[in-house]
């Protein structure tokens, strides 16, 4: 009678997370990994961003201390074959990333698929592997708008109205808006002076 591999199984902690936008700010996705194989000890996983955005990054702290060799190539992490107890601390090291000024979804879906090792040789290929999705909630945050380029001098007749292009190599942007409006001031102001929108 040929034995049937059976798959690993495993309840992740928690399968929602957090995150505020920007390089800076980074969540591990999984906190807790409950796991368990009825025919081998060890395993190996696969965590990789689906419909990835510009932007979104996997990283790992420090794969040498937790002694369990982690390939990443930013989007996707790759955990090798290793015992149980270190492939969930190999899971938990694992961290998501927005580096992008705007997000639009705003959630990502993380897939965690762990692969046995067939190590008690029961299959030729072993690997049966289970799978499980991981939603990374972003909360976007609002860039200040970014004025650049020099103002020209202003030089005009008393009694004349300034010259209008004083502005003009003044550049505007906004990293996730479109929609803007301004403010303009005079700072120190003496009798007669007004300001005036030309048409």
């Amino acid at each position: 009678m040929d034995p049937l591999n059976s798959q690993p199984f495993f309840v992740l902690g928690s399968t929602s997370v957090s995150v505020v936008e920007g390089s800076d700010n980074s969540v591990a996705l999984i906190g807790g990994v409950t796991l368990t194989d009825a025919d081998d000890v060890r395993a190996s996983a696969v965590i990789s961003v689906i419909a990835p955005q510009e932007g979104d990054v996997l990283s790992v702290s420090d794969s040498q201390a937790l002694g369990v060799s982690i390939a990443t190539d930013g989007l996707s992490a790759t955990v090798a074959i290793t015992e149980f107890a270190s492939l969930v601390d190999a899971l938990q090291a694992i961290s998501y990333a927005s580096a992008a000024n705007f997000t639009n979804p705003l959630s990502r879906n993380i897939s965690v698929s762990v692969f046995d090792a067939g190590s008690r040789g029961q299959l030729p290929q072993g690997n049966a592997s289970s799978t499980m999705e991981v939603v990374v909630h972003i909360t976007p945050v609002n860039n200040a708008p970014v004025i650049s380029g020099p103002v020209a001098p202003a030089q005009f007749t008393e009694g004349q109205l300034m010259p209008s292009d004083m502005f003009s190599e003044v550049n505007i942007s906004d990293s996730d808006d479109v929609q803007l409006s301004a403010f303009v001031q005079l700072i120190t102001s003496f009798p007669g002076d007004s300001l005036e929108l030309s048409e």
